[in-house]
């Protein structure tokens, strides 16, 4: 499961996914935490946009309202029949998170440790997520998006020994094919990502409150 990640905005992002239009601001956070502001980029009638959606789905029959518990991861096997997911998905919602990497917390012994994980080449993941747009009373938009998640792979599994799932992590092959593609095909481009291209590490247990947000998190930490 992804309930902390790593990202930023920069002129390369939008190069890399292709955008017509950007409408996110320059920024960084070294932990992103379920109901910030994230970057997101998703398909419009006219083209590719980046944008900001908060981080737990509110789905748009809520009247605006978000949920007591943030949604903000899916299991990809119901995001077609769960309640909160099925009408995005029907709809053909489909968005991606740029993540520059992402944590999860291996239970050793009585205690958590926190780990980071990302590309080994340093590039960008895209995080495979689902979005909405609720209205309240008041006309008060709501655009907000959730991570898809999967069975984990062998690193990830590893790691995240006690649910052993993982964000669905697309390669850069399957970005088009889940943005654009038919419902179909972009559930075939889901596929489990290649562990060879991952690398993680232990990190310090700061990660562990939101407030904390500096470079410092995601160094390796020391024996």
């Amino acid at each position: 499961m992804c309930g902390r990640y790593v990202t930023r905005t920069e002129d390369a992002l939008g190069q890399e996914f292709r955008l017509l239009r950007v409408r996110w601001p320059q920024m960084s956070s070294y932990n992103i935490a379920p109901t910030r502001q994230v970057p997101v980029v998703r398909c419009t009638a006219e083209g590719r946009e980046g944008l900001m959606m908060r981080w737990g789905l509110v789905p748009h029959w809520t009247r605006g309202k978000p949920a007591k518990f943030p949604l903000f991861n899916t299991r990809l096997e119901t995001a077609a029949s769960g309640a909160m997911t099925r009408d995005a998905w029907r709809r053909g919602q489909r968005c991606i998170l740029p993540a520059l990497g992402f944590y999860e917390w291996q239970q050793q012994a009585s205690q958590r440790q926190p780990f980071y994980i990302h590309r080994r080449d340093e590039a960008f993941l895209a995080l495979a997520g689902l979005w909405d747009r609720s209205v309240g009373e008041e006309g008060v938009e709501i655009l907000s998006c959730t991570i898809l998640t999967r069975e984990a792979g062998v690193l990830v599994g590893e790691i995240h020994n006690t649910k052993h799932r993982q964000p669905v992590m697309l390669t850069p092959d399957a970005i088009d094919t889940w943005l654009e593609g038919a419902q179909a095909e972009a559930l075939a481009a889901t596929a489990l990502y290649p562990d060879e291209l991952l690398e993680a590490w232990p990190v310090s247990r700061r990660v562990n409150t939101a407030t904390h947000d500096d470079a410092g998190l995601v160094e390796r930490l020391s024996a």
